[in-house]
């Protein structure tokens, strides 16, 4: 879904410079730590699943943990 590609590059780009930072930094005693929350239901995402409840479905069949 092309929707989905800049929140998925920028999640992932989080992932790889925490673990950039720790390799830096781990020497020295620093933690290095980040939060990757999944899907949040904002007000944006109510729209979506009142326009298109298939786009919601898809979205909870992707889900880790429903």
């Amino acid at each position: 879904v092309p929707s989905v590609i800049p929140y998925t590059s920028a999640k992932s780009a989080i992932v790889g410079l925490t673990k950039c930072l720790a390799r830096a930094f781990g020497t020295q005693n620093i933690r290095v730590n980040s939060i990757a929350p999944g899907w949040v239901m904002t007000v944006k995402q109510r729209k979506i699943i009142e326009r298109d409840p298939d786009t919601y479905q898809a979205a909870l069949a992707m889900q880790a943990i429903p």
